[in-house]
């Protein structure tokens, strides 16, 4: 590994512990078991489920929406939610921040479900937390792989303030994409990483890929 490679990998390192020092995860119980959902994303031996979503405020006083996703994992190898799937929102086609535990005035039971690993076809009730502009205004709800470039996300637009779906648009079967393997602790960092400078985790691996294979600069 050249010089630059060993650099990023350590400020991976680097943000992964200053995220996991910052979290503190909470007891959950078992997930409820629900019906079939007809909003479903299966992908590598792994779905996730779209099963609803209900407003909040937060300790400000701003409107935020949870979505709730049932998260199954057929490998034997345990999986979190949060590094295998991505969940973006949009309101009037403006992305929506991620709200978290201390953004409310009591911290969610399941704020930390996402990072909770499944394996051998179990399932859990997982939640996601955003900070809205409007309870009235419709969102755009897009979930996909996490490391996935190319693929066709699984598209809800939610009607608020009952959280019903609107319409739909289900990625096909026969999507191009191109799959990226990393080990959990390789997830995490990229993630972290992401997260501290505002982008995707692809956006974040894509500008880091190009910041290896351009020349020095003279």
């Amino acid at each position: 590994m050249n010089k630059r490679g060993s650099h990023i990998r350590v400020l991976l390192m680097l943000a992964l512990c200053a995220l996991l020092a910052a979290i503190t995860p909470t007891a959950l119980g078992s997930a409820e078991s629900s019906g079939a959902s007809p909003y479903t994303y299966a992908d590598d031996e792994m779905t996730a489920s779209f099963v609803g979503g209900e407003l909040m405020t937060t300790v400000d006083g701003e409107p935020a929406l949870v979505l709730y996703y049932d998260f199954t994992n057929a490998k034997a190898k345990a999986e979190s939610f949060i590094y295998s799937f991505a969940v973006t929102v949009y309101q009037d086609g403006i992305e929506c921040d991620p709200a978290y535990s201390w953004d409310f005035a009591e911290a969610p039971a399941d704020a930390y479900s996402s990072l909770i690993g499944v394996k051998d076809g179990a399932t859990i009730r997982v939640a996601k937390y955003f900070r809205i502009r409007s309870i009235s205004e419709p969102l755009d709800m897009e979930l996909s792989r996490m490391f996935a470039f190319g693929a066709t996300p699984m598209s809800l637009t939610l009607e608020l303030p009952d959280v019903e779906v609107l319409s739909s648009s289900m990625a096909d079967s026969d999507t191009q994409e191109i799959a990226i393997k990393f080990t959990s602790e390789e997830a995490q960092a990229i993630v972290s990483a992401a997260l501290l400078e505002g982008k995707t985790p692809a956006e974040w691996l894509h500008d880091a890929a190009l910041a290896l294979i351009e020349p020095d600069a003279e």
